[in-house]
Formats: C-alpha cells, sequence, structure tokens
C-alpha cells in the first residue's frame, strides 16, 4: 500500500536527518572520538546529506497528503530537527 510505503520512507528519512543532526552537534564537542557522518564525510557532505533526507521525508508527506492525511505535525518535526542546536 503507498501510504504504508510513504511513512516508512518519512520514518527512515526522519531518523536518518536526526542521526546526522546528533552527529554534527556531537563534533562541537572535541573530546568525541567515534565514528559519525562527520568524521566520515566531513562538515560540508554531512550537511548536504542532512538536507537531502529532510528534503526527502517532507517530499514523502507531500504525497501522504493526497490521500487527505494531515501532516502538520510531522513537518513541524522536520524543522525541529534542522533547528536543534
Amino acid at each position: 500500500d503507498e501510504e504504508i510505503q510513504l511513512v516508512m520512507e518519512y520514518s527512515h528519512c526522519l531518523g536518518m536527518a536526526f542521526q546526522i543532526k546528533d552527529d554534527i552537534l556531537d563534533a562541537q564537542d572535541k573530546d568525541q572520538d567515534h565514528k559519525s557522518f562527520v568524521t566520515l564525510l566531513g562538515p560540508e557532505k554531512t550537511q548536504t546529506e542532512l538536507k537531502n533526507y529532510s528534503e526527502r521525508a517532507q517530499n514523502a508527506l507531500v504525497k501522504l497528503s493526497k490521500y487527505n492525511k494531515k501532516t502538520i505535525y510531522l513537518e513541524e518535526m522536520i524543522k525541529l530537527n534542522l533547528q536543534r542546536e
């Protein structure tokens, strides 16, 4: 069912975006000595990946809205993740 696939796409992409944002925030702590998106990809590519996953999550919601699903709170989760400091 397409609705389920769209929810799964949104969930996956938001989860990845959340992890990437965590890695960006953790990279600000110089004592971090573990593998992360930032250490593997570098800061610029990591920012690009954050943007890409966030856009993919948003696109899934746009497609989901054609089923008359209210997605405003899900959209807010994407925005809040991007704004975390």
